[in-house]
């Protein structure tokens, strides 16, 4: 995040992840994700999100910023914000369909309140004499480390949104 912008910018960088995301997955097809530099499309996401370096960017204007600036940049877009996930269940069928999606994490134990990029996902059953407890914990690009290599369990204290981008 430090290297496009100083402040309370998780967002607009989770946003640019994504895309970047997509750009290295096919470099011929997404080339116009790239707004001439990444620090450029950081900074148009963080426009279109409205993202103030001291107070960070409102769960609702995430979903927006997404269609606007992949319709801008030639691509039909599906984006939609979503309350809740189940305690991860919810984005594991998007991440089963290919594509990461932003997670909005509010009151994390870590992270506090913090948007990051959610990849991939594990799934865990603990056997009880009560029955089998399923659990998620989802592989992230959380912003603050070059590599997507940590992970949140679904389960923990706080809430989760997030938002589902599909390029059509």
């Amino acid at each position: 995040m430090h290297q496009f912008s100083s402040g309370a910018v998780c967002a607009p960088t989770a946003a640019t992840n994504l895309l970047f995301y997509w750009y290295s997955r096919n470099t011929k097809k997404y080339k116009s994700l790239l707004d001439t530099s990444w620090t450029n499309t950081f900074n148009l996401m963080s426009k279109y999100m409205k993202t103030s370096e001291k107070s960070g960017t409102k769960d609702k204007n995430i979903a927006d910023a997404y269609k606007k600036y992949i319709s801008h940049h030639g691509f039909s877009v599906s984006a939609k914000f979503h309350s809740g996930t189940s305690e991860g269940k919810k984005i594991v069928s998007v991440i089963n369909e290919g594509r990461p999606c932003q997670l909005i994490l509010h009151n994390h134990y870590k992270y506090g309140d913090h948007a990051v990029l959610a990849l991939g996902y594990q799934q865990y059953i603990y056997e009880h004499w009560y029955g089998n407890t399923y659990q998620t914990y989802i592989r992230i690009a959380d912003g603050w480390t070059s590599k997507a290599s940590r992970f949140v369990w679904g389960g923990c204290k706080g809430s989760w949104n997030y938002v589902n981008v599909e390029l059509k």
